[in-house]
């Protein structure tokens, strides 16, 4: 499956999508947009094919709605939008409002006004480890006045609850280059307007990271840019740091490929839970510039961390691969051979926003077992207990090889608790208990759990709930678990995949390799400094998954060795990265050898492998190349480096079919 950019829509019209804000709602992608009229909606089921939805709010006095954003939190769907009245024609009268629906289709009805100078571009979002949900927005209030730097610029404040900011903003992001300036001499004094705005906050491995978008939005040379933050601890307490620096300009998009106006955008994840992919819009340079006419219209390109570095193609023009499937998804709106169903299970409906789902209805335990084997994976699925006398205790069945063998996760509405437990030849022990900071009510909760063979992380609502090891780390199914209520559950999705950093690399390592020398030491990565190089051989061939390997190359001298060979333990390719380039040579069906190199941008890289049946596809630094294979059976086979460190490993399935049911 392909897409092309700009996006558009299953009924062959082309529309515009300014400031696109895209969420993943239960399996569902949701655009919220600028426009002139009100803030306009589309929804997809895969990021590429889209469908119109008309407005999700307008206000009847108002006009120009402003970069809308919306979260779920408290079983309710929250906008933060600016709009302007209508009888104003000056920009700095929008200001930004909470909003809040029942529905991500709306209606939405108008909470309050936030503030009530010009302030535009919310980004919401909510700290993992806090759970503290925080506001980020533009204003002129930081620069605004300032002889250097004048103009908008990002604030960050927390929220003490979903529409009352605390009241003690500090400045995540401020104009410091030529490039951001929005209008020359804007008030004849001198002075140039600079403007930053747009702000999106995510995180990638150990890095927090700030898109932004910086000079006039009007115009041709509108830009994305970024910023970094290492300091763990609370969003709210990070330090921003402008990518490469505050006084050099280094765009993650730009214009080029025939589209200019290039910014605004959103960070989401890929259907299959792993990947990111960036949101934005442009507008075609073939065709005139017209200020009293839209012409934005919204792009998406994959977006993928390159050591501390963001790397995208955008913007594309042509045709590229489409965001990644899951290993398994289901709509749970009716019956499957992938399930392993106890007869008194319902595929019912109801008038909310989620209308079609599984339910059990057995007071007693109940598991419903996906017919899938894995020791790693990504799983998220939508839950919502019907509390009773008898309690309510609901979550996942995280493995699984019998009845008197296995590993829950429970929510237990009563305690307010979530618990690992391990069931073990019928005997029963909690490996982990936490505390839940909230009443769990009849509301629909966004479950997501991370195993790691023994490892287990539990986010609920996106917040981190819990963090464990357990002494499980063999293969087992997967399943829906209801204890003492009924529960219903929609939108299962579940990846292969694994991701080893830290001290996870430390521990699990030895799980996907082995070691060619008679010991090697792994200490908050593996490092081979001095000595022979160290050699890994991969335990367990994976074809058809996605490699990533994080290394720090120590010295102009430290190289890394990547091979891989076809399923009869043929060579097909070999990548080596060191000495300022990286360097892949290939082998085809008929023993012709190809090579393709490109510079290194830094010693710190990670190098990106996709083994697909006909294709091997690779990406180093902001190269990308794909190469036909031999179609039998691909996979990594070793590495080995010198100089250099390991500083982190992801293997991620990526399913040649698709393997979605999604219902009506």
């Amino acid at each position: 499956m392909t897409y092309t950019n700009p996006l558009t829509y299953v009924d062959g019209l082309s529309r515009t999508n300014p400031d696109p804000f895209v969420a993943r709602f239960a399996g569902l992608y949701w655009c919220y947009s600028t426009d002139e009229s009100g803030v306009n909606l589309s929804c997809s089921p895969d990021l590429v094919a889209w469908s119109h939805k008309g407005y999700a709010f307008q206000d009847p006095d108002g006009r120009n709605y402003w970069a809308p954003c919306v979260v779920y939190a408290d079983g309710r769907f929250w906008m933060y939008v600016s709009w302007a009245p209508k009888t104003s024609d000056d920009p700095h009268d929008e200001h930004l409002r909470c909003l809040v629906s029942d529905r991500p289709e709306g209606p939405f009805t108008v909470v309050r006004k936030m503030f009530s100078t010009f302030s535009i571009d919310a980004d919401v979002t909510r700290d993992p480890q806090t759970g503290d949900w925080l506001l980020f927005y533009s204003t002129n209030d930081a620069t605004g006045l300032d002889n250097q730097g004048t103009g908008t610029s990002i604030l960050v404040d927390r929220l003490i609850d979903m529409a009352h900011p605390e009241g003690n903003a500090r400045v995540a992001v401020v104009p410091t280059l030529e490039q951001e300036i929005f209008q020359k001499d804007r008030f004849g004094d001198g002075r140039d307007w600079y403007t930053i705005e747009g702000a999106t906050y995510f995180r990638r491995g150990d890095l927090s990271l700030l898109t932004y978008s910086g000079n006039a939005y009007t115009g041709t040379d509108y830009f994305i840019g970024y910023a970094r933050s290492r300091r763990e601890g609370p969003i709210f307490d990070q330090r921003w740091e402008k990518y490469p620096n505050a006084h050099t300009w280094g765009p993650l998009v730009r214009r080029g490929n025939g589209v200019e106006g290039t910014g605004h955008n959103s960070i989401v994840r890929a259907p299959n839970l792993v990947d990111d992919w960036i949101v934005y819009h442009g507008r075609n340079e073939a065709i005139p510039l017209n200020p009293a006419q839209e012409q934005r219209m919204m792009r998406i390109d994959p977006l993928r961390l390159d050591g501390e570095r963001l790397q995208t193609p955008a913007p594309t023009s042509t045709p590229q691969e489409a965001p990644a499937r899951p290993t398994v998804f289901d709509a749970l709106s009716r019956a499957s051979d992938r399930w392993s169903l106890p007869e008194d299970i319902l595929f019912t409906s109801d008038d909310g926003w989620i209308s079609n789902f599984l339910r059990t209805t057995r007071a007693n335990r109940t598991e419903v077992r996906l017919n899938h084997v894995t020791d790693a994976y990504v799983a998220e699925v939508w839950f919502r207990m019907h509390r009773s006398d008898a309690g309510a205790r609901s979550g996942l069945l995280v493995c699984g090889q019998g009845p008197s063998d296995h590993l829950d996760l429970l929510i237990d509405a009563a305690t307010r608790t979530v618990s690992l437990v391990r069931i073990e030849n019928g005997f029963s022990r909690t490996i982990a208990k936490e505390k839940l900071g909230n009443d769990l009510t009849d509301a629909w909760y966004r479950l997501q759990v991370t195993r790691t063979f023994g490892s287990v992380d539990v986010y609920l609502n996106g917040r981190l709930v819990l963090s464990a090891e357990s002494d499980w780390t063999d293969r087992g199914y997967v399943g829906l678990l209801s204890v003492g209520t009924k529960t219903d559950f929609s939108s299962f999705g579940l990846t292969d995949h694994v991701a080893l950093r830290g001290q996870r690399l430390t521990r699990w390592l030895p799980k996907l390799f082995r070691s060619g020398q008679a010991f090697v030491t792994i200490d908050d990565g593996l490092v081979a400094s001095r000595g022979q190089p160290v050699a890994l051989q991969l335990q367990v061939a994976r074809a058809g998954w996605a490699y990533d390997f994080d290394l720090d190359l120590l010295s102009e001298q430290g190289t890394a060795r990547i091979e891989i060979v076809e399923a009869d333990g043929a060579a097909a390719a070999v990548l080596t990265l060191g000495k300022g380039s990286a360097d892949l040579v290939i082998r085809d069906q008929s023993n012709s050898r190809a090579s393709f190199t490109t510079p290194l941008a830094d010693l710190q890289t990670t190098a990106r492998l996709v083994l697909k049946s006909e294709e091997i596809q690779v990406e180093v630094s902001s190269e990308r190349w794909n190469v036909p294979a031999s179609g039998r059976g691909l996979h990594v086979h070793s590495l080995v480096f010198h100089n250099a460190n390991l500083r982190g490993i992801e293997l991620t399935d990526r399913p040649q079919t698709d393997h979605s049911l999604r219902g009506e």
